[in-house]
């Protein structure tokens, strides 16, 4: 088998596996999104102020503090 073949093949047996570089941007963008929230989540701990994560203060309420 030449090299040739060898590539033909190995490509579409990666697209037979869903096409996985259509995938990569949505996966790349969701990775981000959850990288963004732990350390936001970091940064709120460290602050001290935890609490907010499991009862945010919605905008315009009373603030129960």
């Amino acid at each position: 088998m030449t090299n040739r073949c060898r590539v033909a093949r190995r490509a579409a047996s990666v697209s037979l596996h869903g096409g996985p570089r259509a995938d990569v941007p949505a996966k790349l963008a969701s990775c981000g999104r959850i990288s963004k929230l732990i350390h936001h989540k970091i940064d709120v701990y460290r602050a001290g102020d935890a609490d907010r994560l499991w009862a945010p203060v919605r905008p315009g309420a009373a603030n129960p503090t």
